[in-house]
């Protein structure tokens, strides 16, 4: 009896949609038409309610749709919409491998749930059965809006197959949140973690200049569901690195993540070191530049292109006509002008500084503060001339440009050291010892006397006899080591000791014979470029055949003359903006 009943109710359920599918394809009683693509669907109002949540809500409530009886749908196309119909209509299965993501992003968009449940069950189905590393990417690019339990499926799938090349062509294509997914899974199979940082790096090259894929701005969610990941954002990668085990890298990876953390960590030796790592690109909108540290007499700046070596100058509006002591400062992508007591900044936009206590002293940047060398000879409470080098210390710049409190003083009295006329003719650090050297002007000294000094001391060394010789220096700095370079030719190389003050100097080459007037030397993509008025019988060609192991592998020489300028300013390295080197005035100087 049961089994007739049962039997009964099936032929009725059979009876009563095959009635339904009449109604529709005869468009009997049809009281709604819905548009997908170009094609109208006559409908009734009671069977799309009863099937779609969005459907209910169009017909039910005081909308537009239900009042002139039209719906259209943006994004589904007729072919989906009519086997949904099918569905409803005829109650059955109409799902197929082929049609299954569209069909089910157009249900899960009108909220037809039991279509849902059959998409969901499909998919799992397939997962269960086909799912393997040529197509896992392609899987989850398709599901990542529809359902979270079936796209982390494919993400664990992922990380257990992580080092299949099929998986890597396509990596790529994963959104930031999938990767950091990825990336922060405990199951994720890889053997170095070298190789986890590597896919990252791809994955960040691969995705900074792609562009969404989607069918329809209008179809935000549809064509979102089926796009590519987009432009990376510069803030994402320090989010995405973390998410690595990076402290696991390997000593070969480590090592250049020192070099990395060691660079960005020491801006002050940007200003006459910059690697090959550090030069940047043709297609970069910065350029790596050399600045002469003086304002011109009609207060431009001067400055060498190093990607052709011409010589340019640039004119900003804030720069008035310049003093005798005017001095030109680069540090952190900004430029300072020190003129009269003051400094100000003049790029890249316009502050008015603070008086500084020095018109003539020697500014370096380093760690974040601001230090300015000078000499003084006073007299001591008995009477007699003592003479103390002065270093005065703005500490957290530039936050601190505008403050005019100078933290730290610091004197160090040069007692038996001192020789009448000595003056400081420069300063490098490195870390946090100051390496000052002191010459006369007056033909009594025949050498330097160095002087190193770290804060964390209240003494200091002196070398005295230095260099054999009293000829001008320049400096620049490369790693932890130091160099001096003078005007006779002759290449000095200063390290520290371990208890960091103690220094070894050794000469470590003569680049030439007799003396050239030099504005500085600095280290650029493997080569030592030197800057002065170099005199042509030195050699005809650009380069010297000179070679540093470790530290230069060639010497480019760069002439300049000091028609417009006073005295002979110092150089630096620097990274501007391409704009503003293409809206200076070019000069006449030489480079050979």
């Amino acid at each position: 009896m049961a089994d007739n009943r049962t039997d009964s109710k099936v032929d009725l359920t059979k009876d009563f949609l095959e009635a339904l599918l009449c109604l529709k394809d005869e468009a009997t009683l049809t009281d709604v038409v819905v548009v997908a693509g170009e094609t109208e669907f006559p409908c009734h109002r009671v069977i799309l309610a009863a099937a779609s949540d969005f459907f209910k809500a169009a017909i039910t409530t005081d909308m537009r749709e239900a009042r002139e009886g039209q719906i259209t749908l943006r994004g589904v196309t007729a072919d989906v919409f009519s086997t949904l119909l099918s569905s409803i209509y005829e109650h059955k299965n109409v799902l197929t491998d082929h049609n299954l993501f569209d069909v089910w992003a157009a249900a899960d968009m009108l909220q037809m749930r039991s279509i849902i449940a059959q998409c969901v069950a499909k998919c799992k189905k397939i997962f269960d059965t086909e799912l393997s590393t040529e197509n896992c990417i392609d899987y989850l690019i398709k599901v990542r809006l529809l359902n979270q339990q079936i796209k982390q499926q494919a993400l664990e799938f992922i990380g257990n197959h992580f080092p299949d090349f099929k998986i890597q062509r396509k990596v790529t294509l994963l959104r930031v949140d999938e990767l950091k997914s990825l990336m922060t899974m405990k199951g994720l199979i890889v053997s170095l973690e070298d190789y986890v940082i590597e896919r990252v790096l791809l994955w960040i090259e691969g995705n900074q200049h792609s562009k969404p894929a989607g069918r329809d701005s209008s179809d935000s969610k549809t064509a979102t569901s089926l796009s590519a990941p987009g432009s990376v954002s510069v803030h994402d990668v320090p989010d995405i690195l973390e998410c690595t085990r990076y402290l696991l890298i390997s000593e070969a990876c480590r090592s250049i993540v020192e070099k990395i953390s060691y660079y960005q960590a020491h801006p002050h030796l940007h200003q006459s070191w910059c690697p090959p790592a550090a030069v940047h690109r043709e297609n970069s909108g910065m350029t790596n530049v050399l600045l002469v540290c003086q304002l011109t007499n009609t207060g431009r700046l001067e400055a060498l292109d190093l990607r052709d070596m011409t010589w340019t100058q640039i004119t900003l509006e804030s720069v008035k006509l310049p003093s005798e002591f005017s001095k030109v400062l680069y540090y952190q992508s900004e430029i300072y002008i020190h003129c009269n007591k003051r400094l100000d900044k003049h790029f890249p936009k316009f502050e008015v500084g603070r008086s500084l206590p020095f018109s003539e002293s020697i500014i370096r940047f380093v760690y974040g503060s601001l230090y300015m060398f000078s000499t003084e000879a006073r007299k001591d409470t008995d009477g007699e001339v003592e003479t103390v080098v002065q270093t005065v210390k703005k500490c957290n710049f530039p936050a601190s440009f505008k403050n005019s409190k100078l933290q730290f003083k610091t004197e160090l009295n040069l007692g038996d050291c001192w020789i009448d006329g000595m003056k400081i003719a420069d300063v490098i650090h490195i870390g946090l010892t100051q390496i000052i050297f002191l010459a006369t002007d007056r033909g009594i000294q025949e050498s330097y006397t160095v002087l190193s000094y770290n804060e964390m001391f209240t003494t200091y060394r002196s070398y005295p006899d230095q260099f054999g010789s009293s000829s001008r220096l320049v400096t620049f700095s490369h790693y932890r080591e130091a160099f001096a370079l003078q005007e006779n030719g002759c290449l000095w190389r200063i390290q520290l000791g371990e208890d960091l003050m103690k220094l070894k100097i050794t000469q470590e080459l003569v680049l030439w014979e007799g003396e050239i007037r030099l504005n500085g030397a600095v280290l650029y993509n493997d080569q030592l470029v030197i800057v002065g008025d170099i005199p042509d019988q030195l050699e005809d060609s650009t380069t010297l055949d000179r070679s540093l192991a470790g530290v230069f592998q060639s010497i480019r020489k760069v002439k300049r003359s000091y028609d417009n300028l006073m005295g002979i300013p110092e150089i630096s390295l620097a990274v501007l903006p391409k704009t503003l080197l293409n809206d200076c005035y070019f000069s006449d100087f030489l480079t050979f």
